[in-house]
């Protein structure tokens, strides 16, 4: 039966989508603006298909290409023009059996006031894994032709970290300006990769998203990463949820499959229910038999010279009755 299953599920995965990005994070009508999208456990003939939807009725449908590859995670970018039609649109996406969608405002140029985040920074560099990291930067609006000047106090700033095999954007913590558009954050480093703020916008300014900084936290030997897809996302109570993906350690220089006989356990809502032991491949395959909404992660506890490891971001999966 276990191999049966196996063999349901094309090259042994079920796709998820990790992220959805606009870009500029306001879009602008009659300018171009870029969709990118990053999915995880895809397979060779995967796709990404999307369409955007206005609040008029609109529908724009998007074209995406592949642009980029890790061993985790997979990256597609498709462009457009909006012509008309400003205020709320959705972008909504599919990659097989997996859909996600994300909400962003278009709006005309000449009606909001441009923004930028200055001197952004994070200390220290480098840092170990689980030591604090220090955000601090400055928010600011255009007051005029090359003027700048802070914005007013309580804007909400999103400080969003990406790791350097990864192209998803997560976001890790928030703050808020005080005084002259000043802000500073904490949060605790994990891995090397890339740190950035962003400000989500008003009614009156635009949003904006600032500029990368590389955070070095090199990872050691034995340490675990796990992929992990589900399929369905929504299902009747007492049905069949599958689970699956890869388990990878650092050798020191790179990523690399786990071999076969390591278990791997499913958490739902934080509790431990079935589990399986991984394939020659690094692969495992769980079967759960839904009770309740909630997320699930798979969780790979320290095993001899191998650290202990979870798959990050949980899924989400609805049960109805």
């Amino acid at each position: 039966m276990r191999f049966l299953d196996r063999l349901l599920r094309r090259d042994g995965y079920y796709a998820q989508i990790e992220s959805i990005e606009v870009d500029p994070p306001t879009a602008l009508l009659g300018e171009p603006c870029t969709i990118t999208v990053v999915t995880s456990q895809t397979g060779p003939r995967s796709t990404v298909t999307g369409v955007l939807y206005g609040p008029g009725g609109e529908a724009l449908r998007l074209r995406f290409a592949r642009v980029g590859e890790s061993v985790f995670q997979q990256e597609w970018r498709a462009e457009t023009t909006i012509d008309a039609g400003a205020g709320r649109w959705r972008a909504g996406v599919r990659v097989e059996d997996d859909t996600a969608e994300t909400a962003f405002d278009v709006t005309d140029r000449a009606e909001t006031v441009e923004t930028r985040i200055r001197d952004f920074t994070v200390q220290p560099e480098p840092v170990e894994p689980g030591e604090p990291l220090s955000f601090g930067g400055r928010l600011e609006r255009s007051a005029g032709r090359d003027e700048w000047t802070g914005l007013p106090d309580g804007q909400l700033i999103l400080l969003s970290f990406r790791a350097e095999d990864e192209f998803a954007w997560r976001v890790i913590t928030e703050t808020k300006t005080g005084e002259g558009g000043f802000f500073a954050a904490t949060a605790t480093a994990v891995e090397s990769g890339l740190w950035r703020a962003e400000f989500p916008g008003t009614a009156a300014f635009l949003a904006f998203r600032g500029p990368e900084v590389a955070s070095t936290a090199p990872h050691t030997e034995g340490d675990v990463k796990l992929t992990h897809g589900r399929n369905p996302a929504k299902v009747r109570r007492g049905k069949t949820v599958r689970h699956g993906g890869t388990v990878h350690f650092w050798s020191g220089t790179s990523w690399r499959k786990l071999g076969s006989g390591r278990a791997v356990t499913l958490q739902v809502n934080g509790a431990n229910q079935a589990g399986d032991t991984t394939d020659r491949n690094g692969g495992y395959t769980i079967k759960e038999r839904a009770q309740a909404s909630g997320g699930r992660r798979a969780i790979f506890r320290k095993q001899d010279s191998y650290n202990a490891g979870r798959s990050d971001p949980e899924r989400k999966v609805t049960v109805t009755n």
